[in-house]
């Protein structure tokens, strides 16, 4: 995340002000904190608060940091490391705990209660998400894969059906505003949302029903998110499984 290595557990308002300093890097640099303070709503100790999540002594400390981070990004990198296989082993771990199978039936019980399953996601999620449709189509039920929410719109469909679609969206970021548009309309159908992202502070995981989310490092090449989908595919292999049997003991 920015200049770390790792995931920050943001409150709203540090949200808030993270997609600001991320859409405006070039002017972040050179603005003062009572000008960054004041483009964001906030005061400035809500501005050193936020420098300090990012291990950060003061602003000054945060604009130098932020600074290299955007002359070290200008040259697209992606540096292997066993760091990130680490990481996957344990959350391989983790899905096993109690805690975690407890919102895996949560989620699946959203799902065996819908009539349709939509899968979506963008870029690698994209490709998860088309092997979710597939697993779920073979073990749950009906079953399909969006990956243009924006020319895709469901009016078609009956209105039994549209009233009763469970949307299964898969995200790193939890960001991306086509998809986002999409699911708040269609919420207003009544229909439920699951999203599965890397961390529950992200739009998406905030506006679906339920979300899982596995907080592992982000790894970026340019503007390519190259973060594993290791543990996407463990939840969605888990949750199809975890559907299967609940559907059959009904």
């Amino acid at each position: 995340m920015l200049f770390l290595p790792y995931q920050v557990e943001l409150e709203e308002i540090d949200t808030h002000i993270y997609k600001y300093i991320c859409t405006h890097y070039d002017k972040v640099i050179y603005m003062r904190i009572r000008e960054l303070a004041y483009a964001t709503n906030v005061s400035t100790s809500t501005i050193l608060r936020f420098c300090k999540k990012f291990e950060c002594e003061g602003y000054s400390e945060f604009k130098f940091k932020l600074r290299q981070y955007i002359e070290n990004s200008a040259q697209p990198q992606f540096k292997q490391t066993a760091f990130n296989q680490v990481e996957n082993i344990s959350f391989l771990k983790k899905i096993s705990t109690q805690n975690f199978q407890d919102e895996l039936h949560k989620m699946a019980n959203i799902i065996v209660d819908s009539d349709l399953l939509v899968f979506m996601g963008l870029g690698a999620s994209g490709i998860a998400a088309q092997y979710g449709a597939y697993l779920f189509n073979t073990l749950v039920s009906l079953s399909m894969y969006i990956d243009d929410p924006l020319n895709t719109p469901l009016y078609h469909i009956s209105d039994h059906i549209n009233q009763n679609i469970c949307f299964i969206i898969i995200s790193v970021s939890g960001e991306q505003e086509d998809i986002i548009d999409f699911i708040e309309n269609e919420k207003i159908s009544h229909n439920k949302v699951i999203s599965i992202t890397n961390t529950s502070n992200s739009t998406l995981a905030r506006v679906a029903n339920a979300n899982l989310s596995y907080y592992i490092s982000d790894h970026m090449l340019g503007t390519m998110n190259l973060t594993s989908q290791v543990p996407t595919i463990a939840i969605l292999e888990c949750l199809s499984r975890i559907c299967h049997n609940l559907k059959n003991s009904n």
